[in-house]
């Protein structure tokens, strides 16, 4: 699982300000290109093709929804594993389904505390 990769989806779900994602996403995936000796630009280009989809999508669909965000990680770390040209792993699908839920499932719990505190 890339966890940049992870990270920068979770950023873009939960984040408004797509300006500092979309800049986040390039560094860090210039950051990775350089640190593993990729191509230097193509985790870059990936990272904000991902974000680009989230924030097109995100109009549509609720991203606080757990489906929406659980199908679009499983979705993006498949493509990315497959533009790597890496080995598709069943284990690692449900081990990153299974580190999803448990964030998620979090991360909705605490948001929901901010809006009960800000309505009050």
């Amino acid at each position: 699982m890339n966890l940049l990769l992870f990270l920068i989806i979770l950023s873009a779900l939960f984040l408004p300000d797509f300006k500092k994602v979309f800049l986040t996403a390039f560094l860090f995936g210039v950051l990775n290109d350089l640190i593993f000796g990729n191509l230097i630009g193509f985790t870059s280009f990936v990272f904000l093709l991902f974000c680009f989809l989230i924030y097109l999508y995100r109009r549509r669909f609720s991203s606080s929804h757990f489906l929406f965000q659980l199908v679009f990680i499983v979705m993006a770390d498949s493509l990315f594993i497959l533009l790597k040209k890496e080995v598709l792993s069943f284990k690692r699908s449900l081990f990153l389904v299974f580190i999803s839920l448990i964030l998620f499932f979090f991360i909705n719990k605490i948001r929901g505390r901010e809006l009960k505190i800000t309505n009050s």
